[in-house]
Parts: C-alpha cells; sequence; structure tokens
C-alpha cells in the first residue's frame, strides 16, 4: 500500500470515528392524536398545547436528536416499562407507574377531568354543579366508559381501582374523538375528560349539535399536575435531567406560561391555570 493510500485510510477512519463518536443519541417521543393537547392531523395540525410544549423543550434539548413517533397510551407505557428510549410528556405519575418510570419535575397543569354528558341527561340529572364520580360509578341506570391504559389523575386512578369492578364502566382503545362522537349519538351516558378536549372535539362533529355539558367531580383536587416519563435506565434518567435543566430555564418566560393558557377561552379557567401553575412552582421548589 503506498504512502497516499494509507493517509486516506486513515484520514477516511478517523472521519468514521469521530462521526460515530458525536453522533446525538436518538430520543422518541410518544405522541397521538388528542386535540387540542396533540393535534396531528386538521386544519390545527402541529397547534395543539403539547405540539408546542414539544417544540420548545425539543428547541431546548440540543443534545438529542428528536423523534416524534405516533402510538397509543398502551404502547407508551410498554415501551418505557420495557426499557425503550421513548419518553412521554402527557404523564401523570401514580404508584403504578413510578415502579416503571422516571419523572420529571412538576411541569405543567391542566384543569381537572369532569363528567361529560348530554344536555338531556344533564337536565334529567337536575343541572348540578357536580357529582360524586363513585356514586355515578355505582348507578347501573347509567353507562360509563374510560380508554385502556390511561392515567385520569392519581386521584381518580385510586377511585377506580377501589370501585371500577362490578360498576357501570366499560374500557375501551377508542381515541377520544371517537368517544366524543359515539356519546353524542347515544352509545353509552357519559366519559370522562376535560371540558377542552370535549367540547373541540365536539365541534368536529357539529352535525350532531352543540349537546355537550360537563359536571365538576366532587372528589377532584382543583388542577392536575404534568410530568415528563422515560424509561428507569441510564439514559431515561438522563433525559429527565435534561428536560428538568430546560424547565428550569423557560419556566418564567410568557411564551411559556402562554402555552399552559392555550385553549381555554373562559376567563375563570385561564385565572385558575395561572393561580394552579404558580402554585405548582411554589410547591415543588422550582
Amino acid at each position: 500500500m503506498n504512502k497516499k493510500v494509507m493517509i486516506l485510510v486513515l484520514l477516511s477512519s478517523l472521519l468514521f470515528n469521530s462521526a460515530h463518536v458525536w453522533a446525538k443519541p436518538i430520543l422518541t417521543w410518544g405522541v397521538l392524536h388528542w386535540p387540542p393537547l396533540m393535534i396531528l392531523k386538521g386544519e390545527d395540525k402541529g397547534q395543539g398545547r403539547y405540539d408546542l410544549y414539544l417544540k420548545l423543550f425539543q428547541e431546548q434539548m440540543t443534545g438529542y436528536e428528536h423523534v416524534n413517533q405516533e402510538m397509543n397510551w398502551k404502547r407508551q407505557w410498554r415501551d418505557i416499562k420495557n426499557g425503550q428510549p421513548i419518553c412521554n410528556i402527557l404523564s401523570f405519575k401514580n404508584p403504578a407507574r413510578e415502579l416503571i418510570a422516571e419523572f420529571s419535575y412538576p411541569t405543567s397543569i391542566t384543569l381537572p377531568n369532569r363528567i361529560i354528558v348530554k344536555k338531556q341527561l344533564f337536565e334529567h340529572l337536575g343541572k348540578p354543579t357536580s357529582l360524586s364520580f363513585v356514586e355515578l360509578m355505582a348507578n347501573k341506570q347509567y353507562s360509563g366508559i374510560l380508554q385502556f391504559s390511561r392515567s385520569y389523575t392519581a386521584t381518580l386512578d385510586l377511585l377506580l381501582e377501589a370501585h371500577e369492578e362490578g360498576s357501570n364502566i366499560t374500557r375501551s382503545s377508542v381515541d377520544s374523538e371517537h368517544l366524543v362522537k359515539m356519546l353524542l349519538i347515544g352509545r353509552f351516558d357519559y366519559l370522562v375528560e376535560y371540558p377542552y378536549i370535549a367540547n373541540y372535539l365536539a365541534r368536529q362533529h357539529i352535525d350532531l349539535g352543540d349537546n355537550l355539558v360537563s359536571i365538576a367531580i366532587k372528589e377532584m383536587q382543583a388542577y392536575s399536575i404534568g410530568h415528563l416519563a422515560c424509561p428507569k435506565t441510564t439514559f431515561g434518567k438522563q433525559v429527565i435531567i435534561d428536560y428538568n435543566r430546560a424547565f428550569i430555564n423557560i419556566k418564567d418566560s410568557k411564551k411559556y406560561q402562554e402555552l399552559m393558557e392555550s385553549w381555554h377561552y373562559n376567563d375563570q379557567e385561564i385565572e385558575s391555570i395561572r393561580r394552579g401553575y404558580q402554585d405548582m412552582l411554589d410547591k415543588s421548589g422550582h
């Protein structure tokens, strides 16, 4: 081998090894169509609250190659449990999940789930401002539906664990948009959802009428806290560290706080979001 060829081989080897060493790790983010939190299709594509959250964090976390992959709740949590390099930015803590996942600082809040019914049932119930979820589950006169593998916050998860068996609730793998449509056409009596999500989805089926009402759940807290969840691996722990660092950088920015309020049009809801966000920061020490 002549001297020029040897130099070319050495240079090629150095370039290859350098590229290999400096290649960014791939971080997969589980996403799903859940408007207006995540909007993967339609005229509002990419404008969901967590679409914009995710973009903001990805811009901050420059040490990774970011990949968004559409998958349902069940697969996201299965992959996290199995140690796959995937994270979920829409996560609530509960004891079962803490066994399989690392969680970030509290980084977002949302107003709580409510009981969503058609106006006819709302009037039949006496137009209540709130209902006990435990009592509603036990009433066999009605039928409710919830999604598989979805956390409805720690509070409701514990109630479901204690009271769901033998109740009027069934579980479905159908997404929120189709569940709202099924409720509108009378396939069941109620579901549990965030009111702004239910209202957004109902507007996609305007032919079925403006016919939904949300009822507060007596057992629920004022707001729910969201985290990033990643697998209990060295990789997952490092992602959480980097995500927490990004949050510290952006938590006081006007842009981040405006994202927290997006898709709320009611002044009382916006004020509740603002109070809740500050309360979350105070309690978490951040």
